[in-house]
């Protein structure tokens, strides 16, 4: 299931067409900060998200998706992450000045996301680390 606002949802769409996926994959349009999320996922990804909104915002998007996940399920945050030193890495401090200028938010630390999940409530929470263009790191946590 792809859950987005109605501009990037109907992008989304686009791409599930063409790439001959329409009967697999679900699309549903709403908010994050004003809706519950769709109950019914096992896992939700959060790719990129995060670092647009200030923490207390980041907080009540992880915050919706502990309720809507089942006991066991996961969220999986994937985020050009900085060191928890706040030092780097250069691509990564580079892009929160940016979201400085830009948006809300900004690039958070390891340590700052996990704070974030344990918060919410989640548990077991791995940090797998990554090489690709547009994230460095995952963290997964669980719903007890």
């Amino acid at each position: 299931m792809v859950y987005e606002i109605a501009p990037a949802l109907e992008i989304a769409r686009e791409k599930i067409t063409e790439a001959g996926l329409v009967e697999r994959i679900l699309t549903l349009g709403g908010d994050f900060f004003t809706e519950a999320l769709p109950k019914g996922s096992d896992v939700i990804l959060l790719s990129m998200i995060l670092h647009d909104w200030t923490p207390e915002k980041a907080l009540a998007i992880l915050r919706k998706c502990y309720e809507a996940l089942p006991s066991g399920g996961a969220v999986i945050v994937s985020e050009l992450m900085m060191d928890d030193d706040e030092t780097g890495p250069p691509p990564a401090a580079l892009m929160s000045l940016n979201m400085l200028i830009e948006t809300e938010g900004r690039n958070y630390t390891w340590a700052e996301h996990t704070e974030w999940l344990e918060q919410c409530g989640f548990r077991d929470i791995q940090r797998v680390p990554i090489q690709s263009p547009g994230a460095k790191g995952l963290l997964v946590g669980y719903k007890v």
